[in-house]
């Protein structure tokens, strides 16, 4: 096993892989100029947790008694470091139907961050965060070939003749998960809470998480409270009629439902400022326009979740390329001039099975374009 005592680095030495082990996960998380990338990692890792970490693959899940031949540790004393790092939120786990207690890597987001919301959110590292985002991280998020949050349509009848596609049904694929859990929303806690940036009144418990995700946060995470069925189809359906768009993760499991606007979302504030070709996979639709039926009330401008919508000189609306699909301007038409349809199938990447898969393809997407080496 390789110790910090005696890896032959310095501690900086040691966050400066360990940040450039993490800027190669999903869209990654890139070196900015004034070092704020080390806040969130210094707060959170110890110099020897990161060289665990460095050792575990972005690409997989492991259980202990790989970690332990990886280290040269005992099976017992690997499941303890593993157990310590993913209840600190530094490295995910989940139950398998074995039994089996599997880990996994996690990226800065949605990772690190997410999984440090609550009371462990604070003024020591999220300010560094912004700097992070601000410096090129938000630009690298639509710039991976696949985002790793999806938008689905607020509502089945908002797509013409109700032509839904079974994955993007959230209410009905909500009936296929055994636990739920409820939690704070990162960007509005950060934002809002820390930041004291007042851009909404939104409310803050928005997040969902289903199945191992939920088992992940309300047991090792302890963040959020558990919830019914009934309870998260409620949420859902009031954050539609507060404006809110459903996003979920590029995969086909929907581990992560948030309801997002773009006044404190930050994925999508990374959609509306770098829009990147990753931003054809956010929504499997579009909106088609008939002219002919529009009442020019600019209804449709007022509730666009993404602030896409202008009017133009004879008073109509036109919509730019960072419209997300979410259906928000349908529920403000009263007279159908505006509906969902589905966009071109050969422009779209299919959905892989998990979030983890959906990391995996972007990074291999950023090193295929030569954006990641």
């Amino acid at each position: 096993m390789t110790t910090f005592e005696t890896c032959g680095k310095t501690e900086e030495e040691v966050y400066r892989e360990f940040q450039e082990y993490l800027d190669c996960f999903g869209f990654g998380y890139c070196a900015v100029e004034g070092g704020h990338e080390m806040g969130m990692i210094k707060e959170f890792y110890t110099p020897q947790d990161a060289l665990y970490c460095m050792d575990m693959p972005r690409d997989k899940f492991f259980d202990a008694q790989w970690f332990a031949e990886k280290e040269g540790l005992e099976v017992d004393e690997a499941e303890e470091i593993l157990r310590d790092l993913a209840v600190r939120g530094n490295i995910y786990r989940e139950r398998a139907d074995d039994g089996k207690m599997l880990y996994h890597m996690e990226p800065a987001a949605h990772g690190i961050y997410e999984f440090h919301a609550g009371d462990k959110m604070n003024m020591n590292w999220i300010p560094s965060l912004y700097g992070v985002m601000g410096g090129g991280m938000l630009a690298q998020v639509y710039d991976a070939g696949i985002p790793f949050y999806r938008c689905v349509p607020a509502d089945k009848s908002l797509v013409r003749e109700g032509d839904l596609e079974a994955d993007d049904d959230i209410f009905e694929m909500l009936k296929k998960h055994r636990r739920f859990c409820i939690s704070p929303c990162a960007c509005l806690q950060s934002s809002r809470d820390i930041m004291g940036m007042h851009n909404c009144d939104h409310d803050g418990n928005v997040c969902v998480q289903t199945d191992e995700m939920a088992d992940y946060y309300l047991d090792d995470l302890k963040l959020g409270r558990e919830a019914t069925l009934e309870e998260v189809h409620e949420l859902l359906k009031r954050n539609v009629d507060a404006g809110l768009a459903i996003q979920t993760t590029f995969a086909k499991k929907n581990e992560i439902i948030c309801s997002c606007k773009v006044c404190h979302c930050g994925i999508l504030q990374a959609a509306k400022m770098f829009p990147g070709d990753a931003m054809n996979n956010i929504s499997r639709y579009r909106i088609d326009f008939d002219k002919s039926l529009c009442m020019q009330d600019g209804g449709c401008a007022a509730r666009c979740t993404m602030g896409a919508i202008t009017i133009d000189e004879d008073g109509y609306p036109v919509t730019d390329s960072s419209c997300i699909g979410c259906g928000q301007c349908v529920i403000a038409c009263s007279t159908c001039a505006r509906q969902l349809v589905h966009k071109d199938p050969e422009g779209l990447d299919e959905l892989p099975d998990l979030v983890w898969d959906a990391y995996t393809i972007m990074e291999k997407n950023r090193r295929e374009k030569g954006t990641l080496k």
